[in-house]
């Protein structure tokens, strides 16, 4: 048998650099799409390191929080201390709130996701094959089912 897999608080701290003059924790490791992330061994995926900093230091992610959002408005900070768990609403508005993004780019944005005409899968979005989600957003109805089958393993 090969060595004892490290354990994922030991993999996240050698990632992660303090900075003196911001109090931010900067992240050194593998980034997607501007934020850290890290290689999950027991499920074969990757975490968000905020995710996972957040939950190292007894955090855990509440039912109603999708994502973790900055105090510090720094992607690649992981300190417990400048993040906290949203939902993409609340992440939206204190954008917005602070001026990092105006009323009217948020408008231009919803204007943009309102006159698309099909999902990412190419499905149409119709009165049948659309859902409203309680946050405001269309579902496609055909690709929640194929999520809905593949995660239940069942065939489709």
């Amino acid at each position: 048998m090969g060595p004892e897999p490290t354990p994922i608080e030991e993999r996240f701290w050698r990632y992660v650099s303090p900075c003196p003059n911001t109090g931010c924790w900067w992240w050194d490791g593998a980034v997607q799409k501007g934020y850290g992330k890290l290689r999950v061994r027991h499920t074969h995926s990757t975490a968000l390191a905020t995710h996972i900093s957040l939950m190292l230091h007894a955090r855990p992610r509440p039912s109603s929080a999708a994502i973790a959002c900055h105090h510090c408005d720094m992607p690649l900070c992981v300190n417990p201390e400048h993040l906290y768990w949203g939902t993409h609403a609340m992440n939206t508005s204190d954008g917005v709130r602070r001026g990092h993004i105006t009323g009217r780019e948020l408008d231009a944005y919803y204007v943009r996701r309102r006159a698309r005409t099909h999902c990412h899968q190419g499905h149409e979005y119709t009165p049948e094959n659309t859902a409203i989600h309680k946050d405001g957003y269309r579902v496609c109805r055909a690709c929640h089912r194929m999520q809905q089958l593949a995660y239940t393993g069942r065939q489709i």
